[in-house]
């Protein structure tokens, strides 16, 4: 499982949890949910398809603890969407960031 979590700051994060490890998790990560986490692996992020630019990847464990958290102050700025004219004339778009239809 591959998800990109995002902080207090806005800052995010790549993050997976390997198919071992997925039975751990299963019922405790949804959507845009609010978690606190523990016990994890920061790793360097190399991969030839990266989800953002942070330099680091959150590997979950079997010994990482989730801990869902219920917070309304927290602002859930998930997504920062565009138009298809805004995409169709941009000519450096960063190769990091993950464009939808």
């Amino acid at each position: 499982m591959e998800l990109i979590l995002q902080d207090e700051k806005g800052d995010r994060m790549h993050a997976s949890i390997d198919k071992y490890t997925i039975k751990y998790f299963r019922d405790k990560i949804y959507d845009h949910g609010l978690y606190r986490m523990k016990y994890f692996v920061i790793a360097s992020y190399h991969s030839k398809f990266k989800y953002n630019s942070h330099k680091h990847k959150l590997i979950f464990t079997q010994n990482t603890i989730v801990t869902k958290l219920e917070d309304s102050s927290f602002h859930m700025d998930v997504f920062k969407l565009r138009t298809f004219e805004e995409v169709e004339i941009q000519h450096n778009i960063d190769e990091n960031q993950l464009i939808g239809k």
